[in-house]
C-alpha cells in the first residue's frame, strides 16, 4: 500500500552549541575510528545496524533531504503539525 515509503534511522552525534571547526573535525575523525573498527562493526551488525563513516556536510544534506521528503508526504496525506 505505502511502497513509495521508506525509513531509515540516522544516528548521529550533534552539539548543542557550534563550536570550533578544529572541534568538529576532531569529534569526526574519532568517531568514523570508532565505526571503522570491525569488532564495532560486527557488534552492531548483530544488532542489525549499517554503521557508515561520513562527514558533517554529509549529514546535513541527509538531515535536509530526509526533511524534504517526509515535509512532502506530510503535505500530500494532509497531516499537520499540531
Amino acid at each position: 500500500m505505502f511502497d513509495f515509503l521508506t525509513s531509515t534511522k540516522r544516528p548521529a552525534s550533534g552539539t548543542p552549541v557550534l563550536p570550533a571547526a578544529q572541534v568538529i573535525e576532531r569529534l569526526n575523525r574519532e568517531i568514523n575510528a570508532i565505526v571503522d573498527q570491525d569488532d564495532v562493526k560486527r557488534a552492531l551488525g548483530g544488532q542489525a545496524i549499517s554503521a557508515e563513516a561520513s562527514t558533517p556536510e554529509k549529514l546535513r544534506d541527509l538531515i535536509r533531504t530526509d526533511l524534504e521528503k517526509w515535509r512532502a508526504i506530510a503535505a500530500k496525506a494532509g497531516i499537520r503539525a499540531e
